[in-house]
């Protein structure tokens, strides 16, 4: 079953220890995402996953709001997600 995270842009999620930061809204149900480490900037879109990392893949659900991303997180359970402020208040 995989994760909802409702983001607005500029806020960020981790997936084990790699940094994701939301990008531009550009559309309902779509939006962009960029994987820190490498600098690689994907766009997530309700019609395809994109795998952003080995076994990571991203899709995008109907936003609560115009100005939030509705980020689908579809991974191994063994794999830790976290809201970024979750990541920094438990100091992973």
């Amino acid at each position: 079953m995989p994760l909802v995270l409702s983001l607005a842009p500029g806020q960020d999620f981790f997936v084990d220890d790699d940094r994701l930061v939301v990008g531009p809204l550009l559309g309902k149900s779509r939006f962009e995402v960029t994987v820190e480490k490498t600098g690689v900037t994907h766009q997530i879109t309700d019609e395809e996953a994109a795998e952003v990392l080995p076994d990571v893949f991203l899709s995008a659900g109907r936003g609560p709001a115009a100005s939030l991303a509705r980020v689908v997180v579809d991974a191994p359970q063994q794999i830790i997600i976290l809201r970024g402020d979750k990541y920094r208040e438990y100091g992973r």
